[in-house]
């Protein structure tokens, strides 16, 4: 699964302050905050615009895509904001679809900040737990390709913060963790 995805990657150092890198023949500015400030950000959990995996039941009433993307947009031209953060239930997302149509919605001003990603229940059952698990889940193996994060090989300590020797379809275990 998701091998229409790359990540590159590679140890840069930064400074307080503003930092320009080239990526992918684009010019992007991160700006360090200085140790020991205070930083800005907006706190996301459970955002949710479809209800293709789950029931989204406010999504149209209160338009949550069109609203969440002009919000975030808007806040991120604000250059004082310092990071953006997702707490768990990641838009509710099985196959990365719902990840990849408001990423490409968000500006570059959105993009360019620190991300910080939690893994919610629902990042790895898209129904909530293991006893409804089913075969298109992503057990949050998916969640690396699009948060590059990976928090059960973090836990070794050894640097190797993503494991994609991981095949979620490899075994058939859905009602477990991580499919192990």
């Amino acid at each position: 699964r998701w091998t229409q995805n790359f990540l590159h990657s590679a140890l840069v150092d930064v400074k307080p302050g503003k930092n320009t890198f080239t990526i992918a023949g684009q010019s992007v500015q991160v700006d360090l905050p200085a140790e020991n400030q205070g930083i800005r950000a907006v706190f996301w959990s459970d955002p949710c615009f479809s209800s293709k995996w789950i029931s989204c039941a406010y999504a149209e009433k209160f338009q949550t895509f069109p609203r969440s993307v002009a919000m975030l947009n808007a806040v991120y031209k604000d250059p004082s904001m310092d990071m953006f953060a997702i707490l768990g239930d990641n838009f509710y997302d099985q196959t990365g679809e719902l990840a990849k149509t408001i990423f490409d919605q968000l500006s570059p001003d959105v993009k360019r900040r620190f991300l910080l990603v939690v893994n919610g229940n629902h990042d790895n059952w898209v129904c909530g737990g293991p006893g409804c698990g089913d075969v298109s889940d992503n057990f949050g193996i998916g969640q690396m390709q699009y948060y590059t994060a990976d928090p059960i090989a973090s836990r070794s300590g050894n640097g190797d913060f993503l494991d994609f020797s991981i095949d979620p379809d490899q075994r058939k275990a859905w009602k477990t963790f991580q499919n192990k």
